[in-house]
């Protein structure tokens, strides 16, 4: 027999051959919630945090007290540790290992199953991540509904597979924190040398191990000319990727979603590109991404450009996207919803620029360091889609 017609994965540990079992979550469990709590009984200080959906996953903003969480955990249900929450509304489906920690959480809202032993916990727990909900497929359902949940499918192996199927998941889960935790040291390295290196309490010396000269007051304009460029519509074949508001992060990297085949505005190597709109909590309104090649790159709208002139552009581009000049032309920004910054105010900023050689080593310094930050992003992103593969293969 092939996989097509036994009910197996595609992917399976050696020694395990038996079917799998097919039953309804209702078949080996039931929904279990906390008692639930009225507004008038928490507050934003007492001692037990209470999740509601809005903070589920996330830190809570508000709590019961001792003996109301102690009084709803002896009368009423309360989860086992192990025991995988999920989120009933909002974000359907997302789930969080309970770990034993005091909390309580919200009513309806935040449900999970209280099963038998047929299923464990751990395998639940990656189950959730692929499984079908009943009744939802190809609706705007903004709710997982009790029968939402027990209606739904579940195929399972005997305990001891599911047992190594869960520490495979498990593992690569902790693969993948320890790599997201050193992605967020190399972050707060490269962010450290920037407060220090743009304050000057950090300082290059020349190859006579000896200090640059003092670093010049000047204003951006004297460094940089400013343009402006249209609006391009996006033709996923074309040749010139479309640089716009759309393609700078908060963190100043690039992000290119859109191209043309048209060379209007064409940038060069060096250029720096500069969001000049920006809407909510205005993240990227003065920040800069480095075009790295010319005759690739245009000018969208709602940007500026940036041409460097008697400055090292690498080193501007880090600059201002350091906290001494982003945050002193974010409070030269305008509106409210729609936010903006005027050219002027962009112009007349004021720099401090070191020698050209002391801006280069800084400029290769920030550099090595994103190069860096960037190679760790991508074995996140790759070591997340091998997980993505594996559970598509290794479930039912």
């Amino acid at each position: 027999m092939t996989n097509e017609t036994r009910n197996v994965p595609e992917l399976r540990f050696h020694g395990f051959e038996n079917e799998w079992e097919e039953k309804k979550l209702g078949d080996i469990g039931k929904v279990s919630m906390n008692k639930r709590i009225y507004k008038s009984e928490t507050s934003s200080h007492n001692d037990i945090p209470f999740f509601k959906i809005s903070t589920f996953g996330k830190e809570a903003d508000t709590y019961i007290t001792k003996d109301k969480f102690e009084e709803y955990k002896q009368k009423y249900p309360y989860p086992n540790k192990g025991d995988i929450l999920i989120s009933a509304s909002g974000s359907i489906g997302k789930t969080i290992e309970y770990n034993g920690e005091k909390a309580y959480y919200q009513d309806s809202n935040i449900v999970w199953l209280d099963h038998n032993n047929e299923v464990l916990n751990i395998f639940l727990k990656y189950f959730y991540l692929v499984i079908n909900w009943s009744g939802v497929e190809g609706t705007t359902i903004k709710r997982l509904y009790n029968k939402n949940i027990l209606n739904s499918i579940i195929n399972f192996p005997s305990v001891k597979e599911q047992q190594k199927i869960g520490n495979f998941f498990s593992k690569l889960d902790q693969q993948i924190e320890l790599e997201e935790q050193k992605l967020e040291l190399l972050e707060q390295q490269k962010k450290g040398y920037m407060q220090k290196i743009f304050s000057k309490e950090l300082r290059f010396k020349d190859k006579n191990d000896k200090c640059y000269s003092d670093w010049k007051e000047m204003t951006i304009k004297e460094v940089a000319n400013l343009t402006t460029g249209k609006s391009k519509k996006n033709e996923n074949t074309g040749k010139y990727i479309i640089m716009d508001m759309g393609t700078v992060t908060k963190n100043g990297t690039m992000l290119t979603h859109k191209s043309t085949p048209y060379e209007n505005d064409l940038l060069n190597k060096g250029d720096l590109v500069m969001p000049k709109d920006d809407i909510g909590g205005g993240h990227i309104i003065g920040r800069t991404v480095f075009i790295p090649e010319s005759n690739k790159y245009v000018l969208g709208d709602h940007v500026y450009r940036l041409e460097i002139k008697n400055c090292n552009s690498l080193f501007l581009h880090y600059y201002i996207n350091s906290d001494v000049v982003n945050h002193s032309l974010k409070r030269k920004v305008t509106g409210s919803a729609q936010l903006g910054l005027n050219r002027k105010s962009v112009e007349e900023e004021l720099i401090k620029i070191p020698s050209l050689e002391e801006q280069g080593k800084i400029g290769i310094f920030f550099n090595k360091i994103e190069n860096l930050i960037e190679l760790q992003t991508n074995k996140i992103v790759q070591l997340k889609q091998h997980k993505k593969g594996f559970l598509q293969k290794m479930f039912v």
